[in-house]
């Protein structure tokens, strides 16, 4: 939830505001730490306008390729290129008239340059595009976009009326690359810095199918969705939402490694500190009962429930199994958890993973008796 004195918003409110953006027809700028979605929750906004997104990376342009590819030009050529449709379209085009028609083409002399803009850029219909990895790009790259963002016209191109332009990048304390924005440019935007938040993570991971050991090791752990601190990063990698997803993806994957091999892995992903940490959760929750026999039947359940983080991966590990055909088992095992907490939390994430959960037997009767934790 956002106060009065938040100084960053959480992805879903940057999506709330992108909205409002699109709606304004305003630019808006997006900014915070590497790795919390800030690319993708505008692309998801994107999506569920269902309009068009396309993605500019200001730091693969020169400022003179912003402007397109130039070409020599006269209006002759648009004369010409006029008159040959026509003659097409009425089927009056005969091969001496091709021909005729090259040869006027070849003998007409240009009179300016037409720039052909890049590909990249919509000539039609709606939708937005960002511009990512804005605070990356050199003060000179900055300047060049400045017509864009504000008079939506860069040289001859000339951004679509059903277009708004979202820009994406780090902010310079985070030593990835960043530069300073111009302030002219800065002006042109309205400017929102974005922060990783649980909540919204949690929601995001278990519709993704993230795996269940991260999502429980984070909600005992959940500092440590965003362990970043540029100012002692040395060489190793950090613990972020983007790293997090990229430790689900390896866990997933086929292949066997050895204890030594897949600790190394883990630390690669997201870092020595949190590596560490989740690679002893991780143990743990591979040491925890069968939980499919467990949901078979609920009264085989046994767990040590005064160890926090045990119970947390048992909780989890339910909670991305719910569905219709389990929930009564789970409601039964939620009403064995001696801390209200460990049942909330072992509910709240089964819905989230199963939208029809609370319809389950026993779902009326643990709201009931846990209304204070709603």
């Amino acid at each position: 939830m956002i106060t009065e004195f938040a100084s960053a918003v959480s992805p879903e409110g940057m999506k709330r505001i992108a909205l409002r953006a699109y709606a304004a027809r305003q630019p808006m700028l997006f900014v915070g730490p590497p790795g919390i979605g800030k690319s993708d929750g505008i692309r998801q906004t994107a999506e569920e306008l269902r309009v068009d997104f396309r993605d500019v990376r200001a730091i693969t342009f020169d400022p003179v390729d912003l402007r397109g590819m130039p070409r020599s030009w006269s209006d002759a050529h648009s004369d010409l290129a006029q008159r040959f449709l026509k003659a097409k379209q009425e089927g009056s085009l005969s091969v001496e008239q091709l021909l005729s028609y090259l040869v006027e083409a070849s003998t007409i002399e240009p009179t300016s340059t037409k720039w052909l803009a890049p590909r990249e850029f919509p000539t039609e219909g709606e939708g937005i595009m960002i511009i990512d990895e804005l605070l990356d790009a050199p003060p000179l790259i900055q300047a060049a976009l400045l017509g864009l963002i504000l008079d939506r016209r860069l040289g001859e191109y000339q951004l679509p009326d059903g277009w708004v332009i979202f820009g994406a990048g780090n902010r310079a304390k985070d030593r990835a690359g960043a530069h300073f924005l111009i302030t002219s440019l800065l002006s042109r935007f309205c400017k929102v810095e974005v922060r990783a938040d649980w909540d919204d993570w949690k929601k995001w991971a278990l519709r993704n199918k993230i795996r269940a050991e991260i999502i429980g090791y984070l909600a005992f752990r959940t500092p440590m969705l965003m362990n970043f601190d540029p100012a002692n990063m040395g060489d190793n990698n950090f613990a972020c939402p983007r790293t997090w997803h990229i430790l689900s993806k390896m866990l997933s994957a086929d292949g066997a490694l050895e204890p030594a091999e897949e600790s190394l892995m883990v630390n690669g992903c997201v870092g020595p500190e949190a590596g560490d940490e989740f690679m002893k959760f991780l143990r743990q929750f591979r040491d925890l009962p069968d939980l499919d026999d467990v949901l078979k039947d609920p009264s085989t359940f046994r767990i040590d429930q005064d160890n926090p983080s045990l119970v947390y991966a048992f909780c989890t590990g339910l909670a991305v199994r719910a569905s219709k055909a389990n929930g009564s088992a789970i409601f039964k095992i939620a009403k064995q958890l001696e801390n209200d907490e460990y049942s909330a939390l072992l509910v709240n994430a089964a819905a989230m993973h199963c939208p029809d959960f609370m319809t389950c037997p026993g779902g009326i009767e643990w709201m009931e008796n846990h209304e204070y934790l709603l």
